[in-house]
């Protein structure tokens, strides 16, 4: 998964990394933003505690 990432990042000649884990972060974040159902985040990332999911609810934590 890792090299098909950077294979395409490369493809559009993006000056910034990427990697799985950003790229479903990125989603993850979005999705709250969008939504801002905490329940749905659970599913669609397949988190079991919303104390993990909370993660997504401020990302300009990290």
């Amino acid at each position: 998964m890792e090299a098909l990432v950077k294979k395409y990042t490369k493809a559009f000649k993006s000056n910034k990394s990427m990697s799985p884990h950003k790229l479903r972060h990125t989603y993850g974040t979005n999705l709250m933003e969008q939504s801002g159902d905490i329940h749905l985040l659970i599913t669609q990332l397949g988190h079991t505690s919303t104390t993990t999911a909370a993660l997504y609810t401020k990302p300009e934590q990290e």
